[in-house]
């Protein structure tokens, strides 16, 4: 699932992998709320907005993604109001072409395994969570996307025997188990039994290891 950056390469692309939650298995309240959470479609309402699979018609009641979309490709498609109509048509079609001359990142699928979007359910794929690239990653404590496990050890252990709760808050870096010293005097307390705070899943093996296998890789993910 995640890439390794090769730094001295240039021109390199990044391949972002995308993993549904079900293979995951990690805290489900970020992705549902960005899919599940509705609101009054306000002056949204009968617009039509484009999605993967084609064009749907907000209802009055809508997914805020659908509204969120509708907002940014407004914000992005409205020319800028104080400029003259003949230079916003020229710096349009400036960009326009520039977009196609000198942009060799084109439009394309996302990969990974993740369910696709269907006419039936037209933000399937946001129920997932992108891969992110594990260059640097001892400096990016605490693990998982929403920071539930406070050291790359913790990580690398199953999800049962991970902390059910620990400090955030103090920037001292614990250089064995890789991430930040946690003291009950110093910050606020993490709790991973509270929705959107579970540490569960990405355990892919973690179980069969040995502790010095962990402290191995460990010494590994610390050179990316």
């Amino acid at each position: 699932c995640h890439e390794i950056v090769d730094r001295d390469d240039w021109d390199r692309k990044i391949i972002a992998k995308m993993l549904s939650l079900r293979k995951a298995g990690t805290d489900k309240a970020m992705a549902e709320n960005s899919v599940k959470y509705t609101g009054k479609a306000g002056n949204f309402k009968h617009t039509y907005q484009t999605v993967g699979v084609g064009k749907i018609l907000v209802e009055e009641k809508a997914p805020v993604v659908e509204m969120l979309t509708a907002a940014t490709r407004g914000v992005i498609a409205t020319p800028d109001p104080d400029k003259w109509w003949p230079r916003r048509i020229v710096e349009w079609v400036y960009t326009l072409v520039m977009s196609f001359a000198d942009n060799d990142i084109k439009s394309s699928i996302k990969r990974g395994n993740y369910d696709p979007d269907t006419t039936a359910k037209p933000y399937d794929s946001l129920l997932a969570y992108k891969a992110r690239s594990l260059n640097g990653i001892w400096a990016t404590a605490p693990y998982l996307h929403n920071g539930s496990v406070p050291t790359l050890y913790g990580l690398l252990l199953p999800a049962d025997q991970r902390p059910d709760k620990f400090f955030v808050g103090k920037r001292e870096f614990d250089p064995k188990k890789v991430g930040f010293i946690s003291q009950e005097n110093n910050g606020f307390e993490y709790r991973t039994n509270l929705r959107g705070n579970k540490n569960t899943g990405h355990e892919y093996g973690n179980r069969n290891m040995t502790d010095a296998e962990r402290w191995d890789l460990i010494e590994y993910l610390k050179s990316l």
